[in-house]
């Protein structure tokens, strides 16, 4: 799984090095492309594949996962303000404090709010599937799911807001649990039909997207490259019981993924994205729409990706460094064991009363 984490990763930062940097997915029109349709139709499951594997293991919503969260979102945040700053001259006292408030000022960073609810509500989540059997289970999913493919997809609404939403965060968490809590049968037996089945999902999302790409442009971003869309969830299940089904245990890996989050959280830096993705978008004077040419890009694109991820993590590794005394201070505070009792005492009243 920390393996599936890592190439997630890889994908988000392909998928927007493809959108923001190439322009040729459907997004910005003009610049649409077969190549980048189809490329895209196979990388837009990474933030679905993530919260899967939030609610595969569960979140624990501890003081500790909390804290690593947030002073690598602040870190992060500061080292761009003063990277703003010393660039243009300008400092603006409102918008340095803002940079500690990462999760309510997130600045493009959509993802870290909605995520951050769902760190929030994991507990209650966490009850409430302790008291399901099976077939609720089922019935639950059955209601979310309704409700993300009819409201999320083929009539999109505000609640949903094509998967860019808490609620969708909600559906893809709970449908990560029931993976865990009832997997499938003989999972190993059937590692290569889900790798099908991925592929499969993918292959039609790409179809989708050249139909209404040829059909109404603005049909490709509703609901072929939707997040709500059933085929990149499909898709998005299909990746996570593949890699499900592997057996591998390394101790590099896991280390690596550990500081995964990172290359998200630099490549969505205003200062660090309209840099970088003016640069991709110059890769487009090799790219006449020939095959050879487009698959030359493409491949730089995605060596590019997995680099950018790389050189993303060893950074983090050393901002975990710097930011250990610190760390180690904070965990001093014993936030979980003043909540404890907090419901402790509210438990005791209630039962006095």
């Amino acid at each position: 799984m920390e393996l599936l984490r890592l190439i997630l990763m890889v994908f988000i930062v392909a998928h927007h090095f493809i959108v923001h940097g190439l322009k040729t997915a459907g997004y910005y029109g003009p610049d649409t492309t077969t190549m980048g349709l189809t490329v895209n139709s196979f990388v837009i499951v990474g933030v679905n594949g993530f919260v899967l594997i939030s609610g595969y293991f569960g979140i624990r919503a501890r003081w500790e996962s909390f804290l690593r969260l947030y002073l690598m979102l602040v870190f992060y945040a500061l080292v761009f303000f003063f990277c703003i700053w010393a660039y243009t001259g300008e400092v603006s006292p409102v918008h340095f404090l803002t940079r500690f408030l990462p999760f309510s000022h997130e600045e493009g960073y959509w993802f870290i709010g909605a995520y951050f609810l769902l760190f929030l509500l994991s507990p209650l989540l966490e009850l409430s599937i302790k008291y399901l059997d099976r077939r609720r289970f089922l019935m639950v999913l059955g209601v979310l799911g309704f409700i993300e493919f009819y409201l999320g997809f083929f009539w999109p609404s505000s609640v949903v807001n094509r998967g860019y939403s808490l609620y969708s965060f909600i559906f893809l968490y709970y449908l990560g649990r029931y993976l865990c809590q009832y997997q499938p049968p003989d999972v190993r037996k059937r590692r290569y039909l889900y790798l099908f089945g991925y592929v499969a999902f993918s292959a039609a999302t790409a179809g989708a997207a050249l139909l209404f790409n040829a059909v109404k442009l603005e049909y490709t971003i509703t609901y072929a490259f939707a997040y709500s869309s059933p085929l990149v969830v499909g898709a998005s299940v299909c990746l996570l019981l593949f890699f499900r089904s592997l057996s591998i245990q390394s101790k590099p890996i896991n280390w690596l993924a550990a500081s995964v989050l990172s290359a998200y959280l630099v490549q969505e830096q205003v200062f660090f994205r309209n840099y970088i993705y003016g640069w991709i978008y110059e890769m487009r004077e090799y790219y006449h729409d020939g095959l050879k040419d487009m698959l030359f890009v493409g491949a730089r694109v995605g060596l590019l990706s997995v680099m950018f991820v790389i050189t993303c993590i060893w950074l983090d590794k050393a901002r975990e460094y710097l930011m250990r005394p610190l760390m180690k201070l904070l965990l001093r505070i014993d936030v979980d064991g003043m909540i404890r009792r907090a419901a402790t005492r509210l438990s005791g009243a209630e039962n006095h009363d």
